[in-house]
């Protein structure tokens, strides 16, 4: 189970040099130091990320379990324990490998990386483990932009450098959708680096004719610039402007939920809007979410006299609370 990064002479590694020739390096400056840096590293720094992330995907480790249970015929439950108990440990020190094999790469790339425990996890008679992955965090922002201002169409076209890039982004945008803390009204280390190059990064990904890739990250550059990245956020992860009938927003909350439930999104959806309307900088998006949680409402109330598999009493109290929350978007 333990991780190996690719040897020069695995066929990983040789898969990957067929695809960059000649050996690119670009070179630039970082706070006054010169930085030189093979393409073919961070190419090798990526496919590591990868593999540890695959490693330790949920599928990967219940693959593991099911396997070494099985070769223990009819008393598996010792060989279960084992295999949960271990990934845990597996993961914690791959992670660190992992950036020991690859820190010069990462100190030029201006990355640090942050193993991220997942959302489902393996239990079995109290031991347990979550699935991971490593994502990165921008550590020194002046090393980033001057990597990615380094870049030409030539490096894209002729390396694998652009899917690199493609993956980046997207950790980038990910971190910010659905690990940074917003709640507290400090940025940590790692936001502030990459806030404060946010604009950068947008732009040298577009010079490079990757719109595609940093479209979200340019949503949010936007909202920071506006002032209400933080209100923005909440009312992302919490779906709450997704268009009735095609996402599980306010407007179908109530199609597959208890009163309880019910009750609970909708306060999390009103206290969201409050933040917003808290924040003189989020005028337009308090506005925009009102109108739309008005909208979800009218249409919750009607879509439940159509649901027939609700009990006439689940029914009742949904509309109950719904109507609550009606009169307080009314006022």
């Amino acid at each position: 189970m333990a991780f190996e990064p690719p040897k020069d002479d695995s066929p990983q590694a040789k898969d990957i040099s067929e695809v960059k020739k000649p050996d690119f390096r670009v070179q630039y400056e970082v706070n006054g130091e010169q930085v030189d840096l093979r393409l073919m590293d961070v190419e090798l720094l990526f496919f590591d990320l990868e593999k540890y992330n695959s490693q330790f995907s949920m599928g990967a480790m219940l693959g593991r379990v099911v396997k070494n249970a099985m070769s223990m015929g009819d008393e598996p439950e010792p060989e279960i324990e084992a295999t949960v108990r271990e990934e845990e440990t597996s993961q914690q020190a791959n992670a660190f490998f992992l950036a020991g094999t690859h820190k010069d790469t990462l100190s030029n790339l201006g990355l640090s990386i942050e193993p991220i425990a997942g959302g489902a996890s393996l239990a079995f008679n109290g031991e347990s483990a979550n699935s991971g992955q490593i994502r990165f965090n921008v550590s020194r922002n002046e090393a980033l932009t001057g990597f990615l201002g380094a870049l030409t169409q030539e490096h894209l076209e002729k390396s694998g450098i652009r899917s690199n890039l493609d993956s980046l982004a997207n950790i980038l945008t990910r971190q910010i959708a659905d690990h940074y803390n917003f709640s507290d009204m400090v940025l940590t280390e790692d936001m502030s680096q990459l806030f404060g190059s946010m604009e950068q990064i947008v732009g040298e990904y577009k010079r490079l004719g990757l719109d595609a890739s940093v479209q979200q990250l340019g949503t949010y550059l936007t909202h920071g610039k506006l002032g209400d990245l933080r209100e923005y956020i909440f009312v992302e992860r919490a779906g709450l402007l997704g268009e009735i009938g095609k996402s599980f927003g306010p407007g179908d909350w109530q199609r597959d939920s208890t009163p309880e439930y019910l009750r609970g999104r909708w306060n999390q959806a009103i206290h969201i809007l409050e933040e917003a309307r808290a924040n003189p900088k989020a005028t337009e998006l308090a506005q925009q979410l009102d109108t739309h949680l008005r909208e979800c409402v009218e249409h919750a109330l009607g879509n439940l006299e159509q649901l027939s598999y609700l009990q006439p009493q689940q029914r009742e109290e949904s509309a109950q609370v719904l109507n609550e929350f009606r009169q307080i978007l009314l006022g």
